[in-house]
């Protein structure tokens, strides 16, 4: 059972409310934006957090299935070094998973109040969790990439495409700073 203040009004929500309640961010290019509009409490913040921690697994959970089920289908097809990729992306997949949503879903625990087995007395603020959320979501974003790029690659017949070329710049040349010269040392003539 979950209680939410909303404008000073004590709300009660079941877990089947909570999770048919509509989704809070926006998706676009693939990040996941938050609702500012419906962030108006550090509780309500908290819930947020919960439930993008839930979506984020839910939809890496998919991409594990998906390319487990893929890779145990024997792919005699598919190159070993790509069935090794898989088998990588996946890995990285359920680490970011099991270490960092865990490590991420403690800290919105003390963000609530609820302490844990922590030894840190230090409030968690909604600007910690936005902060240690955007540090796990560009994980999330490279195994999200890896998946996509194996896609492609399993869309092109199991053939790594070659990359397309990039410009390389230079920056340019500096002129180096040398030391002046100086005129050699005249020997002290001995005797006059």
């Amino acid at each position: 059972c979950l209680t939410t203040n909303n404008n000073s009004q004590a709300k009660t929500q079941t877990l089947d409310e909570y999770q048919q309640k509509p989704d809070i961010t926006t998706v676009t290019d693939s990040k996941v934006i938050p609702d500012q509009s419906d962030i108006s409490s550090e509780v309500e913040s908290t819930i947020y957090f919960r439930k993008l921690i839930l979506k984020e697994t839910k939809r890496l959970n998919e991409f594990i299935e998906k390319w487990d089920k893929l890779s145990s289908n024997n792919l005699t097809q598919c190159p070993l070094d790509i069935r090794d990729e898989i088998r990588t992306v996946i890995g990285k997949t359920r680490l970011v998973i099991s270490e960092r949503f865990t490590q991420f879903a403690k800290l919105v625990d003390r963000a609530d109040g609820k302490s844990g087995s922590s030894n840190d007395n230090r409030p968690v603020l909604l600007s910690d969790l936005r902060g240690f959320w955007d540090m796990i979501y560009f994980q999330v974003e490279d195994v999200v990439a890896k998946f996509n790029a194996l896609q492609r690659i399993s869309e092109n017949g199991w053939k790594v495409s070659e990359p397309e070329p990039t410009l390389k710049i230079t920056p340019p040349a500096t002129a180096k700073k040398t030391a002046a010269k100086r005129a050699p040392r005249r020997k002290p003539a001995h005797g006059k």
